[in-house]
C-alpha cells in the first residue's frame, strides 16, 4: 500500500517545491533522533525523509502521484502501473515506495537547517551518501588566534585540519573528506570549538577585553604601552593624558573574527594602581606630601 506523503509532510496535493521543502524541514527538525529523544523519533524522522525524497522531486513525485491515484481509484490501477513503471521493471509491475531506502534523503537541507550551511550535493543519490562525524573540541586562544593546524581523534580516525586564524569562539566548521586529511572521500566532520580560559584575556563576543594597571602619573601624563597579543606579538597602546581609573581604550581589529572580511577588537580597561605604603621611600614621600599641599581636591560623595 502506498504512503500518502502529502499528509505525513502535511502539505496540499497542490503544494509548491518550497511549500513542501518547508514542511520538510520544519518537520525533520522536530523529528531529528539529535534532538528528539522520544522512541518514536527516528522511524518519524525517516517517514519525514522518504516523503520528502519522493515529492522533491519532479520524475519520482510524478510516478508516486500516479501510484497514488491508482491507489485511491482501483478501476485504473492497472492502466497506472503499466504506463508509469519505472525504467528496468517489467511492465505492468508497480513502482514499491514501500521498500524506499530511508538514508537516501537529501543531507544538505537538514544541514542547512542545523548548521546554515550546504553540502555539494553528496547524499542526494541512493548509492552517494555522506558520513558525517560530529566533534567537540578545546582550544587555547593562542592556537585560535593564531590559527594552527591541530589533530583531533573522531571515531578511531586521526583527522588533520587547520584553523582559520582569529576563529570566534563556539565556532562550527565542516571538513569534507579528500582520503588525505584523515577523512574518507564520503565523510565529512561538523566540529565546534570552544575556546578555554585564558590568564590574560576574556572573550566578549569577537571583542578580546584585558585590564592594564597604570600608575598615577601615568594617568596624568599619558604615555604608552606595550600589549602582548594572543599570537604573542606586540604592539603599542597610547594611553591619553588624564587617562581615568575604568576608562576603556581600543586596539581596533585586533579581535577575533566578526564574518569574513572584519574583526573585532582588543578593549583595555585601565585600572589605576596605588602604591603600597611600604614600597614608597621617603624621597617619594616628599613628594607627594608637596602635590598634597599644592592641590586643593578634598574627599567627597559623587552625586549620583
Amino acid at each position: 500500500m502506498v504512503k500518502d506523503y502529502y499528509k505525513i509532510l502535511g502539505v496540499s496535493r497542490e503544494a509548491s517545491p518550497k511549500e513542501v521543502k518547508k514542511a520538510y524541514q520544519q518537520l525533520a527538525k522536530k523529528w531529528h533522533p539529535d534532538v528528539n529523544k522520544a522512541t518514536e523519533a527516528e522511524s518519524k524522522f525517516k517517514e519525514v525523509a522518504e516523503a520528502y525524497e519522493t515529492l522533491s522531486q519532479s520524475s519520482k513525485k510524478e510516478q508516486y502521484d500516479q501510484q497514488l491515484y491508482a491507489q485511491e481509484n482501483p478501476a485504473r490501477r492497472a492502466r497506472a502501473n503499466t504506463a508509469y513503471s519505472p525504467r528496468g521493471n517489467k511492465a505492468g509491475q508497480a513502482y514499491n515506495f514501500e521498500h524506499f531506502d530511508n538514508t537516501g534523503f537529501p543531507d544538505e537541507d537538514l544541514f542547512d537547517m542545523f548548521f546554515n550551511s550546504r553540502t555539494s550535493g553528496q547524499g542526494m543519490g541512493m548509492g552517494n551518501i555522506t558520513q558525517t562525524l560530529r566533534a567537540n573540541l578545546d582550544i587555547t586562544l593562542e592556537q585560535a588566534y593564531r590559527g594552527d593546524r591541530i589533530s583531533v581523534r573522531v571515531s578511531g580516525k586521526s583527522i588533520q585540519l587547520k584553523l582559520p586564524a582569529r576563529i570566534k569562539n563556539n565556532s562550527t566548521l565542516k571538513i569534507r573528506g579528500n582520503g588525505s586529511n584523515g577523512l574518507d572521500p564520503n565523510e565529512e566532520l561538523l566540529i565546534s570549538f570552544h575556546i578555554v580560559h585564558h590568564s590574560m584575556y576574556t572573550i566578549e563576543e569577537s571583542n578580546l577585553i584585558a585590564v592594564a594597571q597604570i600608575a598615577p602619573w601615568q594617568a596624568i601624563f599619558g604615555g604608552d604601552m606595550p600589549v602582548r597579543l594572543p599570537d604573542h606579538s606586540t604592539v603599542r597602546l597610547k594611553i591619553p593624558a588624564g587617562t581615568q581609573t575604568g576608562q576603556t581604550l581600543r586596539l581596533s581589529g585586533k579581535g577575533l573574527s566578526k564574518d569574513k572580511h572584519n574583526y573585532g577588537d582588543v578593549l583595555i580597561r585601565i585600572e589605576m594602581i596605588i602604591p603600597e605604603i611600604n614600597d614608597i621611600d621617603e624621597q617619594e614621600r616628599k613628594l607627594y606630601r608637596q602635590l598634597a599641599e599644592f592641590n586643593p581636591f578634598q574627599p567627597q560623595i559623587k552625586n549620583q
